[in-house]
């Protein structure tokens, strides 16, 4: 279980003339966040500094950032604070700044790469990655009416519903509701039901509630 973020955010900041615009994106690799830094890097030919932070892995273990010419301390290291408060990880950071002309002296930096990388935060979707158990099961259609009552009244996603001699369909159902489901299902199928898969996955979760986003079909 760890914290990150679902989508991407920009946030972008104007001060002394001098442009800083914060793009946040999901990782999970150093090759991703590699790869998405050379994309801002193309997108921005002209800008004067990319800098860029990252953590990785559920335990925030990897840490990495880049000042790229700026001095040193004043970009990197404030961009990888801002993740770190937040107790984020798989996640990658770029502040692109266009120079204005007028020198921002190193207070001045660590705040404007501060607040270009928090308000690109306020624009992403933070949220909790959970166990959840993914299931298939199988069962006889008398039973579908209070099945689907009661999964969507635990507000326990259902997809791929698939209509044969029985019905199957594919579950997603949190670690908390796993052993109730299991007592309820057997219960209702007298037993007969059947679990055609059983799989740990983890699923972003959004103040307590799973991202639909996420859900595949």
């Amino acid at each position: 279980m760890y914290k990150t973020i679902f989508q991407p955010g920009i946030g972008e900041i104007e001060i002394k003339k001098s442009k800083f615009i914060g793009y946040l994106k999901p990782v999970t690799t150093e090759e991703e966040a590699e790869d998405f830094i050379t994309a801002i890097r193309k997108e921005h030919p002209s800008a004067r500094h990319h800098c860029t932070a990252f953590i990785l892995g559920e335990k925030g273990m990897i840490q990495r950032y880049d000042d790229d010419k700026e001095p040193s301390g004043t970009a990197g290291v404030p961009i990888l604070d801002v993740l770190k408060k937040e107790e984020l990880t798989n996640i990658c950071a770029v502040v692109v700044r266009y120079f204005g002309g007028t020198l921002l002296g190193t207070g001045g930096l660590v705040r404007a790469y501060t607040k270009a990388t928090q308000l690109a935060l306020e624009n992403a979707n933070i949220v909790m990655m959970k166990p959840y158990k993914k299931i298939e099961i199988r069962f006889l259609y008398p039973i579908y009416g209070e099945l689907e009552y009661y999964v969507h009244t635990n507000h326990i996603p259902i997809t791929n519903i698939e209509y044969t001699d029985t019905i199957s369909c594919t579950l997603y159902i949190s670690l908390e509701k796993w052993k109730k489901f299991q007592d309820y299902f057997a219960q209702i199928t007298a037993g007969e039901g059947e679990y055609l898969l059983e799989e740990d996955i983890l699923l972003p979760e959004s103040q307590g509630i799973l991202v639909k986003e996420a859900i595949p079909c």
